[in-house]
């Protein structure tokens, strides 16, 4: 088969290519040239081949111990190895991962069995205690009713509006222990279901009873919510 590629009047070149067997067949970009992709020139050196001293003037300093508790973007590294697309810091070699350096304390997989299971048992307790919040109101219904002179169904609202701010509260408590930390949804969240659960043992009418009940669900929901994902965070479930 010959191919004749004219590029001017005055110019051409003849080129012959003789067809066989073990031809390989033709690639997806030369039936469809619209999505041809850019091929790499492997002309050129690739990063593997190059030194690292040759991109990164700091890399020997990769080769010193890195403090556990200091950042990488402390440490005056240059990214020119893995430029990031955006702007911002990473791992040396993929700035869309942020993790704990293998030996950090501060990484709970690191931490000790006993302090691990510490922790596990008092997640179980403070996970306890906002049902037993929600269906201990049930047993004072009916002295309810007499105190504020109410229905039986509108005591039983208490119920009710409790377990309607254990639906809401997840809503507000996951992604804020997500983007601030377990340990910061769970103080921010208990104490103030504490208060609710106060006042609305010392309120003196059904308004008072019926929106206390209703926010200390939304407060008391932070534990339940965030329960198994504090275990997923230091045992490999």
């Amino acid at each position: 088969m010959t191919l004749l590629i004219t590029s001017s009047p005055l110019q051409s070149t003849v080129l012959s290519n003789q067809m066989s067997t073990t031809a390989s067949p033709p690639s997806l970009d030369d039936h469809n040239p619209g999505t041809a992709c850019a091929r790499p020139n492997l002309s050129k050196p690739t990063l593997r081949e190059t030194p690292m001293s040759d991109h990164n003037p700091t890399a020997s300093s990769l080769s010193r111990p890195i403090p556990l508790n200091q950042p990488i973007s402390s440490l005056s590294i240059s990214t020119t190895l893995c430029p990031p697309p955006y702007p911002g810091s990473g791992t040396l070699c993929d700035p869309y991962i942020v993790d704990f350096l293998p030996s950090s304390p501060l990484n709970p997989y690191n931490w000790s069995k006993r302090y691990r299971w510490a922790i596990t048992a008092l997640i179980g307790v403070t996970a306890l205690c906002p049902p037993f919040a929600s269906v201990s109101y049930s047993s004072t219904v009916g002295e309810v009713v007499k105190a504020y002179g109410i229905s039986r169904e509108l005591a039983i609202a208490g119920i009710s509006l409790f377990i309607l701010g254990f639906g809401v509260g997840p809503l507000f408590w996951a992604p804020i222990s997500e983007l601030y930390g377990r340990q910061f949804a769970f103080a921010a969240s208990y104490p103030i279901f504490t208060i609710f659960n106060l006042g609305t043992a010392l309120s003196h009418n059904t308004v008072a009873l019926l929106v206390t009940r209703f926010f200390a669900g939304v407060f008391g929901s932070s534990p339940l919510t965030n329960a198994g994902a504090q275990v997923g965070d230091m045992w490999a479930v």
